[in-house]
C-alpha cells in the first residue's frame, strides 16, 4: 500500500510529539564481538534490551523530519515543481543553507544563478529565468546536530506559512495547437467609456480583421491600469483605427493615453479558487503555444482545469494544464511539500553526564526505548538512566574478567554479561538472579575469580517500556573527557 506524503509527515509529527511528550530515551549498548545483524524477532529485542548500558532522554529539539538532500550546483538543470510528480529534483539547499522550491526552470535550461533571496512573501525570479520559492533556512547548529549523509532537516518557517497562498503559479502546455496569430503589443492612443464598457483606441498596426482578437486576454503591462488582465469582448478594425472593447471596472477606467497592453489568447481557469489570470505565449515562428504567462496566480485553488479562449478562426488546439500548489500554498506545510523520508533523532552523550552514565563500555548498538520504568516500577523521567550494574571488585589473581563473557555467582543463583572489567571494577548487563556484596563471581571463559566489594544496581529496567528501533554502529570508545553525538534515522 502506497503511503502519501501527508500521511508520512503526520506520522513523523506524531512521532516527534510522542518522543518528547513522554519519556523516550536513546540507549547505548554493547554487543558480542561478531555483532550479528539486527532483526525484528522477539529474541532479538530481548538481546538488545539485555545489552543496554545506559540511556539519555530525548528532549525537544532532539528530533527533526528529514528529506533527501539536493545540493545547488551551478549549471545543473532542476525540475520545476509539478503536482503530478513526486520523485523529481524540484528543490535545492544552497551553500548558505537556504532551501528553495523551483517553480519554473525556464523550459529546462541550466540554472546559472544560485538563489539567495530570503523573502517569505512569495516567489522571485533570477536572471537565468528560474523562479524560486524560499522555504526555510537550516541554522548552523541544526545542520551539525542532524548531519546525516544524503539527507537534510525539514523545518517549518512560520513566516513563509503565513504568506502562503494556493495560487496557480505555472501551467504546462500539453498540446501546442496550431495557427495562433492572435497576439500583439500596442500603446493606448485613447479611451472612451460608458456604463458597461471601456473602448481602447489601439495602434493602427494591429490586425485589420474585425473580431480578430475577440475572446483573447488584454493585459496592461505599464501605465494606467497596470496589472489588469481582462477578456476582449469585441474588436473593431476600420479606416478610423483599431478598437478593443473590455468590461468596465476601476482598473479598466484607469487605462489612459500611453498605457501599454499585451494581447494574446486568454487562459481561463475553472476551479474552486478565484482570481487567476493568464495569457498563452505564442512561438512566432511556428504559431504554436509554448507556455503560459501567469499575470495573477489567484488563490484558494485545490482543484482546477484550464482552457484557451480566442477566436478559433485564428488558432486552435492548444491544451494547458494548471500546476496546483500543495494545500495551503507553497511553504504552508513543508513536511507535506518536500519528500520527507523519515525522522532523525540526535543526542549527545556528554562524558559521564555528571556521573550518571558510565564511560568505560564500548558502545556497539544504539536504540530508542520509550517509557521505561525504574527498578521500583515507577515511570522513568530523569535525563539519564543506567540499565547496567556497576560493581567494585577484588580480583586476587590480577587477571580481569574477559569482555562479553558470562560470569556467575559461586552459588549459581546469579549471572551477568561483562560489558567492561578491570581488576577493581566492572559494568554488567544481562543480569539474571541475584547478586550482592561479598558474593564470589567466576568467569565462564577466563575462569577469573573475584569478590564483589560493592554493587550499584541499575536505575531503570531495560525490559520495560517499548523498544522502537535499534541499529548497530561502529565502535564508540567512551571516555570521561569526550562527548559523542549519536544520530538515529528512522525511515518511514
Amino acid at each position: 500500500m502506497k503511503r502519501f506524503a501527508p500521511l508520512v509527515s503526520r506520522q513523523i509529527e506524531s512521532a516527534i510529539s510522542k518522543l518528547t511528550a513522554t519519556p523516550h530515551y536513546v540507549c547505548a549498548g554493547h554487543s558480542i564481538p561478531d555483532l550479528p545483524p539486527i532483526d525484528a524477532s522477539v529474541a532479538e529485542q530481548r538481546r538488545i534490551r539485555d545489552q543496554i548500558v545506559f540511556g539519555k532522554r530525548i528532549m525537544p529539539g532532539d528530533s527533526v523530519p528529514m528529506c533527501r538532500r539536493i545540493e545547488y550546483v551551478v549549471g545543473s538543470v532542476y525540475d520545476a515543481y509539478d503536482d503530478v510528480r513526486a520523485d523529481s529534483n524540484y528543490y535545492v539547499i544552497t551553500t548558505d543553507r537556504h532551501v528553495y522550491v523551483c517553480l519554473d526552470n525556464n523550459n529546462g535550461s541550466p540554472s546559472i544563478v544560485m538563489p539567495t533571496i530570503v523573502d517569505p512573501s512569495g516567489p522571485f525570479a533570477t536572471s537565468d529565468g528560474y523562479v524560486w520559492r524560499f522555504m526555510y533556512t537550516v541554522p548552523s547548529d541544526v545542520a551539525l546536530k542532524f548531519a546525516v549523509p544524503g539527507l537534510m532537516p525539514v523545518i517549518q518557517d512560520n513566516a513563509v506559512r503565513a504568506a502562503a497562498t494556493s495560487g496557480i503559479v505555472r501551467m504546462v502546455v500539453t498540446a501546442a495547437g496550431s495557427g495562433y496569430s492572435t497576439y500583439a503589443t500596442s500603446r493606448v492612443l485613447g479611451t472612451t467609456s460608458n456604463s458597461t464598457a471601456v473602448t481602447l483606441h489601439l495602434e493602427p498596426t494591429l490586425s485589420p480583421v474585425a473580431n480578430f482578437f475577440v475572446g483573447c486576454a488584454l493585459s496592461v503591462t505599464s501605465g494606467g491600469g497596470n496589472g489588469l488582465n481582462t477578456p476582449i469582448r469585441s474588436y473593431v478594425a476600420n479606416t478610423v483605427g483599431r478598437f478593443a472593447v473590455i468590461d468596465i471596472g476601476p482598473a479598466a477606467s484607469a487605462i489612459n493615453l500611453g498605457s501599454v497592453v499585451r494581447i494574446a489568447p486568454n487562459v481561463v481557469v475553472r476551479g474552486n479558487g478565484q482570481g487567476f489570470a493568464g495569457l498563452l505565449e505564442i512561438d512566432p515562428t511556428s504559431n504554436t503555444a509554448m507556455g503560459v504567462l501567469v499575470t495573477n496566480p489567484g488563490s484558494g485553488y485545490t482543484q482546477a482545469t484550464a482552457t484557451v479562449e480566442n477566436n478559433p478562426l485564428f488558432g486552435s488546439g492548444a491544451v494547458v494544464r494548471p500546476i496546483l500548489a500543495p494545500a495551503g500554498g507553497h511553504g504552508s506545510s513543508v513536511v507535506d511539500e518536500l519528500p520527507t523520508e523519515g525522522l532523525c533523532v540526535s543526542v549527545t552523550f556528554a562524558n559521564t553526564q555528571m556521573n550518571t552514565i558510565p564511560t568505560e563500555a564500548t558502545v556497539r548498538t544504539v536504540s530508542i526505548l520509550g517509557e521505561p520504568n525504574t527498578l521500583a516500577g515507577t515511570p522513568a523521567s530523569a535525563l539519564t538512566f543506567r540499565a547496567a550494574a556497576q560493581v567494585s571488585l577484588n580480583t586476587p589473581g590480577g587477571v580481569p574478567f574477559a569482555r562479553y563473557e558470562t560470569i556467575r555467582t559461586s552459588d549459581g543463583n546469579g549471572s551477568a554479561v561483562v560489558a567492561f572489567a578491570n581488576t577493581t571494577s566492572a559494568i554488567l548487563t544481562s543480569m539474571r538472579g541475584t547478586m550482592a556484596a561479598m558474593q564470589v563471581l567466576i568467569g565462564d571463559q577466563s575462569q577469573t575469580v573475584a569478590t564483589i566489594q560493592a554493587l550499584n544496581t541499575p536505575t531503570a529496567n531495560a525490559h520495560s517500556g517499548h523498544l522502537l528501533c535499534a541499529a548497530n554502529v561502529d565502535p564508540i570508545d567512551r571516555s570521561p573527557t569526550s562527548s559523542e553525538i549519536v544520530r538515529l534515522t528512522i525511515r518511514t
